[in-house]
């Protein structure tokens, strides 16, 4: 009798240990499943000019298109409402994870530029059990300029090389708004004076605001730190002293299935990051405002997963 009391003691407490262990199992499922990461804080990968927190989902290539017509104040109708002076990029992006993507581009101006880029997540914004109040994102690009250069400006392959790092601070703070800041660091291998710094530092804000579920209006200012006092866009054959401009622009993103349309006003002509950020040298009080958009679509290689929740 006394072994039997034993075996049934011993019995009940490993069937209450069980399910000790199937409540804790159980709750560990309800802690992972109660996470919710925030989408869409902005509509594209890109506000306007600045890299924004989105990036394509794993297997999922992206094209995006990019077109600046000529300034409002540069002959704009004799230049066919800004035809003739117009810049184009074109660029080819893949998710490779959820948190890294790279691509390729070309620009067609601003000068001629070949360009890669990584983009990749370091902290997306959460609740419940992985909690951020933020999404952080970092993106590193290199270009390469393709102009050809006079006799009397000549300059080997090093020199043609500039770079742009830019780190992502983004929040949504609601289903209708969402705000980032871009620290970004600009560095070109050469420049047109030893007095001009080749590494050039500028703050950028962002701010999206969604009037409906297809429609958001966004605007970016981009604060020189240290501005060039030239500007290597006209370097060939020789260099001029050119104010270059912070940069402002205003916009409306409209979704349609797979596209993002951009359209906005911008002051700055550029297409490439380099030339975008630190070589804009209209500004809005002279007229020199530039009507342009980007397009981007979206083809899903094979089908990514998904978090286990979204806000």
């Amino acid at each position: 009798m006394y072994n039997k009391a034993i075996l049934f003691l011993l019995l009940v407490a490993s069937l209450r240990l069980s399910a000790q262990n199937d409540l804790l199992e159980s709750l560990q499922e309800e802690t992972i499943e109660s996470t919710e990461y925030a989408i869409a804080t902005f509509k594209g990968t890109q506000v306007i000019n600045l890299q924004s927190p989105e990036m394509p989902s794993e297997g999922v290539l992206q094209y995006i298109f990019a077109h600046r017509f000529g300034a409002f104040n540069d002959d704009f109708f004799y230049n066919n409402m800004g035809l003739n002076t117009a810049e184009v990029s074109l660029r080819l992006d893949y998710g490779i994870k959820d948190w890294l993507n790279a691509g390729l581009g070309l620009s067609t101006a601003t000068p001629r530029t070949y360009f890669g880029f990584v983009k990749y997540r370091m902290l997306r914004q959460s609740k419940g059990a992985k909690n951020s109040p933020i999404s952080l994102v970092g993106y590193s690009s290199i270009f390469y300029n393709n102009e050809r250069y006079s006799d009397t400006l000549p300059h080997n392959n090093s020199e043609r090389v500039s770079f742009v790092n830019q780190l992502v601070i983004a929040r949504k703070f609601n289903s209708n708004f969402s705000l980032e800041l871009v620290p970004t660091w600009v560095h070109f291998n050469v420049v047109n004076l030893q007095s001009e710094d080749n590494d050039l530092f500028s703050i950028g804000a962002a701010a999206r605001y969604k009037i409906t579920n297809q429609v958001a209006i966004t605007a970016e200012y981009i604060y020189q730190l240290n501005p060039l006092e030239t500007n290597l866009q006209s370097s060939w054959p020789e260099f001029q002293y050119q104010t270059n401009e912070n940069v402002f622009s205003l916009g409306v993103d409209i979704e349609t299935g797979g596209h993002v349309f951009q359209i906005f006003l911008s002051n700055s002509s550029g297409v490439a990051d380099p030339y975008t950020i630190a070589q804009s040298t209209g500004s809005w009080a002279d007229g020199a405002i530039h009507l342009g958009f980007n397009i981007s679509r979206v083809f899903t290689i094979y089908r990514p997963k998904q978090p286990n929740g979204v806000y």
